[in-house]
């Protein structure tokens, strides 16, 4: 009985742990998991209406490489009009996306470059669907895949949500009354109560879209009776279409580029309330192309490249996007001009991609190649075909020069001060001065010279270079150093020379 119990004892327990450790196998796939789904996923919407259907990627934890998929529509009830890659989270296309208003599908496949998107609302694209018929229309996942960016493109999907869309008959006109109001009060009373709400998905108020079309929503009291609107230019103006009874939302075409305003007014039993004004902000144009030139690096062995970057003509807020071999390294705000250093990057061709991004999301980018090519003393020269920089050319060559220069001119002093420890020994045996002594003086003072007269050259580059640009503190410091050294060195020489002249002549001279 005892072994009975034991054995007993022990299958539970191997049990159990074997499903903890499936169940340990298992929550990873499960948190790591991500997933399809359409916003708006429901709705109301009339015959002849147009709306815009996001298609959406949710990944919480795992960053996402790569999305494709395949949808399907009721092609009898509703028909796509277009597919927008705006603001989209893929930026390399595998296929563009196509859609069959005769099959009724959507498809779609793209890379979001590294590091990927990681997120819960990541739009891969919006639809604008047109209705054609009254039913209910329901828009499907048939396939799809979301890959990781872990490098063995492991598959995160786990679920894909659809749509579900009630397509009815628009009201008769005669029960939206719209009529022209030729008699608007200037100055609303003092006892009207009547207040109106405006918003917007689309066109969210003071903000800039690059959309011309969108969808606005009225929210008011029960007791209104009707709406008057009006959109145009200015900002305080009075609506003059009226809407009996009122409507809860109005879909508004051909909305001008710049600035506009809808104009809402509610009335109740009081009368007409006060006007509220939603400004409208809409830019469709791109930016200008940024200019992006390579400052030339010769004999400068840092793995990396310089590159200035420049807004051309911009008339509106940009900010730069910077990539180098297709991944994302940073973006740069405040002002059109810029100075970009890469990382430090392998031998090779690279390219650097500068994406130029306008306050409504519009997009223009420049790409350039360059080359890293290790030399034979181990130094990295970069080249590319652009405009070069002639006050940081002037610089490097200063620092090269320099760096020559210095170690040379510590040679030539070592040669001096042996040349006159030598002359000193040289004194001892003859006892005075003799023509030997002269003739190493005017020699001394011939290789100072021509020693001196190099040094000053490169004192006259910093000297220039220093005009055109402020010099680095290195720079300035070896300046400083050249100028001491050549009067310290001139002085010492000046002084030994005239010592062995003032020594006393011997008996035997």
């Amino acid at each position: 009985m005892y072994k009975f119990i034991t054995l007993g004892l022990a299958y539970k327990k191997s049990t159990t742990f074997v499903g903890v450790l499936l169940l340990a196998c298992l929550l990873p796939g499960l948190a790591n998991g991500a997933s399809y789904f359409l916003s708006p996923g429901a709705g109301t919407y009339d015959v002849g209406e147009t709306v815009s259907v996001g298609i959406y990627v949710a990944s919480k934890d795992s960053a996402v490489n790569a999305v494709s998929g395949s949808l399907t529509f009721p092609e009898d009830l509703v028909q796509v009009v277009s597919l927008s890659k705006n603001q989209s989270i893929v930026s390399l296309w595998v296929q563009e996306p196509t859609y069959s208003n005769t099959a009724g599908t959507i498809q779609f496949e793209g890379i979001a470059l590294n590091p990927g998107y990681t997120g819960s609302q990541g739009k891969v694209l919006t639809v604008t669907l047109r209705i054609k018929g009254a039913g209910k229309a329901d828009i499907r996942f048939a396939n799809g895949s979301i890959l990781a960016n872990d490098g063995l493109g492991t598959e995160l999907l786990t679920a894909s949500e659809g749509g579900s869309f009630t397509l009815v008959q628009e009201q008769p006109q005669i029960e939206r009354e719209v009529t022209e109001d030729t008699s608007v009060p200037e100055v609303v009373s003092d006892i009207a109560s009547a207040t109106v709400g405006v918003t917007s998905l689309t066109h969210p108020h003071d903000e800039w879209v690059s959309r011309t079309s969108g969808t606005f929503l009225f929210s008011f009291e029960p007791e209104v009776s009707a709406l008057r609107l009006l959109l145009d230019t200015e900002p305080t103006s009075q609506p003059t279409v009226i809407y009996t009874p009122p409507i809860a939302s109005r879909d508004i075409s051909d909305i001008p580029e710049g600035v506009s305003y809808l104009h809402v007014q509610a009335k109740d039993t009081t009368g007409w309330g006060k006007v509220t004004h939603h400004m409208i902000r809409v830019d469709t144009q791109p930016p200008q192309q940024p200019k992006v030139a390579l400052i030339p690096q010769k004999g400068v062995d840092t793995g990396n490249a310089i590159f200035t970057i420049d807004g051309i003509d911009q008339t509106d807020e940009v900010q730069f996007e910077v990539q180098v071999d297709a991944e994302v390294q940073e973006k740069l705000e405040g002002g059109l001009h810029h100075v970009y250093v890469t990382p430090v990057l392998s031998d090779g061709s690279h390219t650097l991609t500068v994406t130029a991004i306008d306050r409504a999301g519009n997009r223009n980018a420049t790409t350039v190649s360059f080359t890293t090519v290790a030399t034979s003393a181990g130094e990295v020269d970069k080249e590319v075909t652009v405009q070069e920089n002639p006050w940081y050319t002037s610089g490097t060559m200063a620092i090269t020069v320099l760096s020559v220069v210095i170690p040379f001119m510590a040679l030539i002093l070592v040669l001096v001060g042996i040349l006159i420890a030598g002359y000193r020994m040289y004194k001892k045996y003859t006892r005075g001065v003799s023509k030997e002594v002269i003739e190493a003086k005017q020699l001394a003072h011939n290789a100072f010279a021509i020693l001196k007269s190099d040094l000053q050259e490169d004192i006259v580059v910093l000297e220039k270079a220093n005009k055109k640009r402020k010099l680095t503190k290195e720079e300035a410091k070896i300046l400083k150093r050249l100028k001491l050294n050549i009067d310290q060195a001139e002085s010492v020489i000046d002084r030994e020379i005239d010592d062995i002249a003032k020594v006393p002549k011997g008996p035997f001279a």
